[in-house]
């Protein structure tokens, strides 16, 4: 249903630490799959990237351990052929560092507490202006 809207991508369909059903729903799935916001280590993120368990690695900066440890999950992410997209939890200029450098980032997001836009409104509001724009 998701793939007639066009929509981005999935972000965390299923509860955040299944790495089965994500693999399992990856491989049905024509919408991209996003999760690992919960993960705290870069260590934790290798499973989930060696499995093909996601299109889209959602490391939150406030959760990993700081930028540097956000840095290095985006390169792992890159030598998997994932995308990156950071997640700052109410710090969304946080990620903004990572998301410039790296160019597998479509864009930083962030929760709707900081915002006053639910997250997966202002990330599917950030890929419409991308597509609109060529950015």
């Amino acid at each position: 249903m998701l793939k007639d809207f066009d929509v981005g991508w999935f972000e965390e369909p299923v509860c955040p630490d299944a790495i089965e059903d994500y693999c399992e729903l990856r491989r049905c799935s024509p919408v991209p799959i996003a999760g690992c916001e919960v993960l705290t280590r870069r260590q934790s993120f290798i499973p989930w990237l060696t499995r093909g368990a996601i299109d889209i690695v959602q490391p939150d900066v406030t959760k990993v351990g700081g930028i540097s440890e956000q840095r290095r999950i985006a390169w792992m992410a890159y030598d998997f052929g994932v995308k990156y997209v950071g997640t700052a939890g109410t710090r969304p200029s946080a990620s903004l560092p990572i998301c410039r450098w790296h160019r597998r980032s479509p864009t930083p997001i962030w929760s709707s507490s900081s915002t006053g836009v639910p997250m997966w409104t202002a990330s599917l509001r950030s890929l419409w202006h991308s597509r609109r724009t060529g950015d």
